[in-house]
């Protein structure tokens, strides 16, 4: 407006209704610009990201007012009051980021551009009055615009949940130019750093060229003119890469993510994630699962279809298009956004935490818990404990071990599962395992107007005889570009479990073709409690048809899962795992058999052989096997986390200063190493 405004006192614009040039000068401006204002004060929703996309109009209309006191007023209620119930103000905005590192609360599309607008909107009101210190104000929306970008698996794509596309995991790049040559200009020495590094780090990496503009969209903002007037000359800052921690967490979607990197490239990263919540734009999941491997996020939310379509509102929004565990055939959300409201996922252990240093390159663990009871069907308890395992650069494996119960007679649990593949096989001992077509199986739902929990849309459905007997599973995909890509799975035997293959609506963000293909999923029923005989299982992600991962069997005391005992074969060697997992941190596990006793939630004992065994505690307070001992001093759990490699020179890792003496005592801990 302002590079309009003499000309429009001169010249006449074309006006479309009337098909004739007229007159457009102050009066006729300022009743737009009044009006755009007021529209966008006026009407909309405070509390969703509405208020953020409306608000780069509002602000740029509102700076144009030509009366002082009706431009103070409206820069107060842009900036502090808002309009209550409609128009969010950037402090209410802002009470959202309450500490460094939070993001928007909706899933990740929106998350995004909201913080993207409310930097640009901090930026415009400095530059129009010089007095403010936004970012000073309000730190951790100044900081955001990267957070996004920390979602990502190695392949760049970001995780999956609620109504975000899966994005890869690109930058907002001229967001952070803006943000750099204010900061430059206004002494934010904290933010020209950060973004300076990332700016030359992209440009390093070859996401960024600073030369080029945006492409233009129909849609969004049409400010590309400021990608030329407000920028630095010049980035002086070294560039550097993103620091993806081993862990991370989303608290308000209930996300706990881990990743482990390979140094033989991104096709043998390993990462997942379990989350869930509740949230503007949420979809009603459970503790939903994700898994990466071979370079592609195989194990994969089913994604999200049109708004309003008969499939996106009765399938890809609810239990049956994730991969959960639905509790009898009843779990579903209530109230909330879209009355898909749910219980947000919580983290009780997770080790390493977000943004630490791991106790072992190797190994690492979350433990999520969930309470099922919208509606009065399902009723249930649950907690999942994922862990990723690495066993060399090229090879690694996930354990899943869900554990669910219901107060109500009858219980029977459904754990779904979906995979990018082409096929998926069925076996146990004997052979294929014996399926017969179940047509009406899951032709049912709760009778809402979501028909949740949503499998309706399974087709295809062939169902095993209840088995006791361990079954493993093998998605296939023909056609990604590492070439033939296998998921395997391991699933010891558990009495009254019966395994159904369906197909399922496609993984609409998978990699091609299989965005447009229906999905082989895999659906296992327990009849009865899921809590002491839980879905314990292992994932393998491979190349071809055989895994390292040959055989899998549980562990249990009095009539309790309390883990696995996996074994392997990498380069030759062949070892032993065993993967601990009690119900609860104050557990005790003892095997005499193997010479074993663990108390704690969760710990991976590693065998090669006499000398090279290595003892890890994710959360716990002591663990014994074959003569090596480790041992909190002071009897806690929290934070009890250690490694301890006994080899030729033992050596002790805690997440505590380790002070190593020849009887190997350190901070809060004591170890024992037997010679065998």
């Amino acid at each position: 407006y302002h590079l309009l405004y003499n000309y429009l006192q001169t010249h006449q614009v074309y006006r479309v209704a009337a098909g004739a040039d007229v007159n457009f000068g102050e009066p006729e401006a300022q009743f737009v610009l009044r009006s755009f204002y007021q529209i966008a004060r006026d009407h909309g929703n405070d509390n969703t990201n509405w208020a953020s996309l409306e608000s780069t109009s509002m602000n740029n209309n509102l700076l144009a007012l030509n009366k002082d006191a009706e431009r103070a007023a409206a820069i107060r209620v842009a900036l502090v009051t808002g309009k209550a119930g409609r128009q969010a103000s950037l402090k209410l905005d802002a009470e959202k980021y309450r500490q460094a590192g939070d993001i928007w609360p909706e899933s990740l599309q929106y998350s995004g551009e909201v913080g993207e607008n409310s930097v640009k909107l901090m930026i415009l009101h400095e530059r129009y009055d010089p007095s403010l210190r936004l970012f000073d104000e309000y730190p951790n929306v100044a900081i955001s615009l990267s957070r996004k970008a920390y979602m990502q698996y190695p392949n760049r794509e970001q995780i999956s949940f609620g109504d975000g596309h899966r994005y890869t995991g690109g930058q907002p790049f001229r967001s952070y130019e803006m943000a750099y040559a204010h900061s430059k200009e206004r002494g934010y020495t904290r933010y020209t750093s950060h973004y300076g590094a990332l700016i030359n780090g992209g440009i390093a990496a070859g996401d960024h060229e600073r030369e080029d503009l945006d492409g233009y969209s129909s849609l969004g903002r049409h400010d590309e003119v400021l990608h030329l007037l407000w920028s630095s000359p010049t980035v002086d800052e070294p560039g550097a890469d993103l620091d993806l921690p081993r862990t991370d967490r989303l608290p308000f979607a209930g996300v706990a993510l881990q990743r482990n990197l390979s140094a033989a490239g991104s096709r043998y990263g390993l990462m997942g994630f379990v989350g869930g919540g509740a949230f503007i734009h949420s979809h009603a999941s459970g503790m939903s699962m994700e898994l990466y491997g071979m370079g592609e996020v195989l194990g994969a939310k089913s994604g999200r279809e049109t708004y309003g379509s008969d499939i996106h509102e009765n399938y890809y929004r609810v239990w049956a298009s994730n991969n959960t565990v639905v509790v009898n055939g009843a779990s579903r959300g209530q109230g909330a956004w879209q009355d898909l409201g749910m219980n947000t996922v919580q983290v009780a252990a997770m080790e390493p935490q977000p943004f630490t240093a791991g106790v072992s390159p190797d190994v690492s663990f979350t433990c999520s818990t969930f309470l099922d009871d919208k509606g009065t069907l399902a009723e249930a308890t649950q907690q999942r404990t994922l862990s990723l395992i690495r066993t060399s650069d090229t090879t690694g494996y996930y354990v899943d071990i869900y554990r669910s119960r219901s107060v109500l007679p009858g219980e029977f649990h459904d754990y779904i599962y979906r995979n990018l593949a082409d096929s998926v096989s069925l076996e146990d001992d004997a052979g294929p395992l014996s399926l017969v077509p179940q047509p009406a199986r899951f032709q049912t739902d709760i009778g809402d107007g979501y028909k949740q929990p949503g499998w309706r849309y399974f087709t295809d459905t062939m169902v095993s005889p209840a088995t006791s007997a361990p079954v493993r599973a093998r998605f296939l995909a023909n056609n990604l570009k590492a070439g033939p890509t296998s998921m395997s799975l391991h699933m010891p035997g558990q009495v009254d479990r019966e395994y159904a293959r369906v197909s399922s609506p496609p993984i609409l963000e998978a990699a091609s073709p299989y965005h447009t293909r229906r999905a082989p999923t895999l659906v296992v029923r327990q009849t009865g409690e899921a809590w002491n005989r839980p879905f314990a299982v292992v994932f393998e992600p491979h190349l071809g048809n055989s895994g390292s991962v040959q055989n899998v069997t549980k562990l249990e005391q009095a009539g309790v899962v309390v883990g696995l005992k996996v074994e392997c074969t990498v380069g030759g060697q062949s070892f032993v795992q065993y993967v601990l997992s009690n119900p609860t941190a104050s557990d005790t596990y003892t095997n005499a058999e193997l010479d074993l006793t663990f108390r704690g939630r969760f710990a991976v004992i590693t065998d090669k052989g006499p000398g090279a065994r290595t003892l890890y505690i994710g959360e716990g307070a002591a663990l014994s096997y074959r003569g090596l001992n480790v041992a909190s001093t002071s009897g806690d759990n929290t934070q009890a986390n250690v490694v301890f490699s006994a080899g030729s020179a033992p050596v002790v890792t805690a997440n505590s200063p380790v002070n190593v003496s020849a009887t190997l005592t350190f901070a809060d801990w004591t170890a024992s190493y037997g010679l065998v």
